[in-house]
């Protein structure tokens, strides 16, 4: 079967346990807080982590690089 390119396959999720096991009291946490704390943590994951460690897991796994043409035709290694 040929990859999608644009499928998304999940990477992570965050339930109440997590906080416990953070030693945070869960008992007045509901669902909005929940969703709240999962919206920023995905917000901070994109802005800091995302990137660098999608490059350093693709490279132990010996993905090899693309090679792409620039606008100005230059072939360029990423």
């Amino acid at each position: 079967m040929k990859l999608s390119k644009f499928e998304n396959y999940p990477i992570t999720g965050i339930c109440p346990a997590d906080l416990e096991h953070s030693f945070f009291d869960i008992s007045d946490v509901d669902d909005t807080t929940m969703k709240e704390i999962a919206e920023m943590m995905e917000l901070q994951y994109c802005d800091h982590f995302f990137w660098n460690s999608l490059k350093e897991i693709a490279e132990s796994l010996n993905i090899k690089k693309s090679t792409i043409t620039s606008p100005k035709g230059n072939r360029t290694r990423l």
